[in-house]
């Protein structure tokens, strides 16, 4: 419990000094007296959900994020997130098909079309039990996030892929490539 005191104690803080409130504008914002308002902001009473909420509509917090479950201000930044990764894989271009006509194709960074295909192939094999107790499944995925460690941590972060590093979505032979995005990007972030 003093954890979440603690941490509710300094994200209160931090909106203060972000949202430039005093302490009795808090308690307004609140409904609270002052002194109740010190006892959230040093951490000596747990800030109660109804005053989070009021915190979360007034300041564009998540209630997650102010009782420290979550290291996401709120679901906007999360969702910026997963665009800006989806940009990074994921690519429209426009093409000729074979009667001239313009038409819309979508793009894949071919290492996470690898990626994906690797973790569908990964998710179709039973669980089965190693010698240590461990899955092999757990050891299959340790060894996956090892394999595409560097790719994740360079290329998707540093800019979008190039021309000579994609192929179109309609040469996926696995469709579940789709399906497999927003649980990769999620599993990131």
């Amino acid at each position: 419990m003093n954890d979440i005191k603690e941490i509710t104690s300094k994200r209160v803080k931090e909106l203060i000094r972000q949202q430039n409130l005093s302490i009795p504008q808090l308690a307004e914002l609140l409904g609270v007296q002052p002194d109740t308002a010190k006892t959230y902001i040093n951490g000596r009473t747990l800030l109660p959900v109804e005053s989070a909420a009021l915190l979360r509509n007034n300041c564009n917090v998540s209630l997650d994020w102010i009782y420290g479950q979550d290291d996401s201000r709120n679901h906007s930044d999360t969702i910026a997130d997963i665009i800006i990764a989806l940009e990074r894989v994921l690519r429209v271009s426009e093409r000729e098909n074979c009667y001239g006509e313009p038409e819309l194709v979508l793009r894949i960074d071919k290492t996470f079309h690898q990626f994906c295909t690797d973790v569908s192939t990964l998710s179709q094999f039973p669980l089965m039990e190693a010698s240590d107790g461990k899955t092999l499944h757990q050891e299959a995925q340790k060894l996956l996030r090892a394999k595409y460690k560097d790719y994740f941590c360079k290329n998707i972060s540093s800019e979008k892929f190039s021309e000579n590093s994609e192929i179109d979505i309609s040469h996926v032979d696995n469709l579940t490539v789709v399906d497999m995005l927003s649980a990769a990007v999620l599993k990131e972030n």
